[in-house]
């Protein structure tokens, strides 16, 4: 077909290829990427020039799900090659190797469309030398992109990865060490996707941050909560994440009619901003069990696990005092072991767990 030049249309029912277009031919060009814009149709990105005949649908343009084509903006807003495309509600995430998208100088190798008018993602990071970006993906207000660059926005970590977060770009974790970017330098990185609270990376790396078992693909935690407990030989539980309290247990022995204290803080060991629900074993069994968000008392709202931690910021931390009475006609030498879990209400909600064992005395 004369007119299928570029991109074809499959259907699936019909068994058969169809033109997206008239009769000027569709595009002309490499397709680099293409995602459905939500409406029947969709917006596709690559190395073409004039798409459909259109003098401003140059590198980037969108498709009405018939035979129609149209520029996103009255003039050409990209001025070269569209590797990647990511949408997230109404909004149009186009990554590549332009610069300036829309005269906008912030808009170097990553814009937004919004529908009718272009915008930066940000002050401008990756520049507009010799870099490129390959992938790139949205998971609610952070966006992730991933290519070839090092040191971008002068940041030693940022090297084939980085991630708008709260307002700027950052790095994706680092090297085993943590001075470096966790891709190896003059390394391109070819994909990313979002599954659930994970990030998945993948390209041409060996050895994704410093790790040969990370061979060519890896996963970056982009929510985790990081629940640990203390008494007064101090918090465990940092960087352990299991739902059992493994690894993440602190014992008191408490005589009867006595209360032992613990500390339960609730740290936010993902990429951005996350908020969290906590649950907490309550009073049983010759226990009575409170908790303490400072000096107000919680614990209806953390046995029934609705006590929630908002907008917790990256690396951020919350802490609950857990207090213990012993009743005074528990059993000698018997002991409980209490669990407290703390859940993203983001995708996936990732949980983390700590267990607070008393001894009765």
């Amino acid at each position: 077909m004369s007119a299928a030049d570029g991109v074809a249309a499959y259907g699936i029912d019909s068994g058969t290829w169809s033109a997206m277009s008239d009769a000027n031919g569709d595009i002309g060009g490499t397709i680099s990427s293409l995602v459905p814009d939500g409406s029947g149709g969709l917006y596709v990105g690559g190395s073409f020039i004039n798409a459909d005949g259109i003098p401003a649908a140059d590198f980037i343009a969108q498709w009405n799900g018939g035979t129609s084509w149209s520029a996103l903006g009255g003039t050409a807003a990209i001025n070269d090659r569209v590797r990647a495309l990511a949408i997230s509600g109404s909004d149009l995430y186009v990554a590549g190797d332009f610069t300036a998208a829309a005269g906008n100088a912030d808009a170097d190798k990553v814009a937004r469309w919004n529908g009718s008018s272009w915008s930066s993602v940000g002050p401008s990071f990756f520049g507009a030398g010799g870099t490129s970006l390959y992938a790139v993906a949205v998971d609610g207000s952070t966006v992730i992109a991933a290519g070839y660059f090092n040191n971008a926005g002068g940041q030693a970590r940022a090297d084939g990865i980085a991630a708008y977060v709260g307002g700027s770009w950052t790095n994706v974790g680092t090297s085993a060490d943590g001075t470096n970017g966790p891709v190896s330098l003059n390394t391109l990185m070819l994909s990313l996707r979002v599954v659930g609270a994970k990030l998945y990376l993948g390209g041409l790396d060996a050895a994704i941050g410093g790790s040969t078992m990370n061979e060519y693909v890896a996963s970056f935690k982009l929510r985790q909560p990081d629940a640990q407990i203390a008494t007064t030989a101090g918090f465990v539980g940092n960087d352990i994440y299991n739902t059992t309290g493994s690894q993440q247990t602190r014992s008191l022995t408490v005589r009867r009619t006595k209360t032992g204290t613990f500390s339960v803080k609730i740290a936010n060991d993902g990429l951005g901003a996350d908020s969290f629900k906590v649950k907490g074993t309550g009073s049983a069994r010759g226990l009575s069990v409170t908790y303490l968000a400072g000096a107000t008392n919680v614990t209806a709202r953390v046995v029934a696990g609705t006590y929630g931690i908002s907008n917790l910021a990256r690396g951020g931390s919350r802490t609950l005092t857990m207090k213990v009475k012993v009743a005074k006609g528990a059993t000698v030498r018997s002991s409980r072991s209490l669990l407290v879990a703390a859940t993203s209400s983001g995708g996936g909600s990732p949980k983390d767990a700590v267990k607070a064992v008393v001894k009765v005395s």
